[in-house]
């Protein structure tokens, strides 16, 4: 009973933060579409999609993505989140596999769908979930279900530590196939503001030094990539926080980034774990 008193609780409070997100998703040299409409679309997406049903999402990071993602999530469906790096043909044999009936690869089929949609459903189970794909301990790679009722407690837990807020312009260079880069990701769209979409790294590079984001989550390579170029290490310091995750980080490059003033959020977990088992407080980093 009290497992099922936790699930209406996680359901009622997923529906509370959606109906308060605000800013909008910046991409593609500036063009603009609010988070509400990436909601709305998502609804609409939903209404084609059955509880239970298996879709799959191998989209790049779009707001599209987003749309189909959160679809899964509101019509109780499960959504496959492939790595983009993977080919279409071994996507397409994996959604045989799984029994996928809706996949979606490029965005012109997330809008070609969307134009036949007349309106949204008037109701929403909220209760879907998501696969994952990590590369495993002993490097044999697996597909990770995580449902609905685990994933909502861990994306609270985390924001309880990141502390975003609606002015928060933020960017994720960790792909959203990437447990981190989804966590930060969906994070950012209920509670953070502006999101900047980044296709590459020398679009990053390019925000952070013109001082277009506050907050950015990034594998540790990247930072590791970064020690030399002086313009992008003084930038960097400026940011209210750095969220690593997904490797470590040398103690050389960590010491550098902390000594010129950066503030690092090293996150650690597992896929299975919804990624942030533990992770540093962006307060008590302050």
């Amino acid at each position: 009973m009290n497992e099922l008193k936790n699930y209406i609780c996680y359901k009622s409070e997923f529906k509370r933060i959606l109906s308060c997100i605000s800013g909008n998703y910046i991409y593609d040299n500036n063009k603009i579409i609010s988070k509400l409409d990436v909601l709305y679309s998502a609804k609409l997406i939903a209404s084609c999609i059955q509880k239970g049903e298996y879709i799959s999402n191998s989209l790049p990071n779009c707001p599209e993505w987003w749309m189909v993602t959160l679809a899964a999530f509101l019509a109780g469906a499960i959504v496959i989140v492939y790595p983009n790096e993977k080919i279409i043909d071994e996507i397409i044999s994996m959604n045989e596999k799984y029994g996928v009936k809706v996949a979606f690869f490029s965005k012109k089929e997330v809008h070609q769908l969307l134009i036949k949609i007349k309106k949204p459903r008037d109701c929403y189970t909220y209760d879907g979930g998501l696969v994952l794909f990590t590369s495993g301990t002993q490097h044999n790679p697996k597909g990770v279900l995580i449902e609905y009722y685990n994933y909502i407690p861990s994306l609270i837990a985390t924001q309880n530590k990141l502390h975003m807020t609606n002015t928060d312009k933020t960017s994720c260079f960790a792909p959203y196939s990437h447990a981190m880069g989804f966590m930060y990701g969906l994070c950012n769209f209920c509670y953070g503001g502006n999101f900047y979409i980044c296709k590459n790294q020398l679009e990053l590079i390019n925000l952070i030094i013109k001082c277009k984001v506050d907050t950015v989550c990034l594998q540790p390579i990247f930072l590791e990539d970064m020690l030399k170029v002086d313009s992008f290490t003084k930038s960097i310091s400026s940011l209210k926080y750095v969220i690593i995750a997904g490797a470590p980080i040398s103690k050389s490059a960590y010491d550098y980034y902390c000594n010129n003033g950066t503030k690092i959020l090293n996150a650690y977990g597992m896929t299975e774990c919804v990624a942030a088992i533990a992770i540093t407080d962006s307060i008590m980093n302050d």
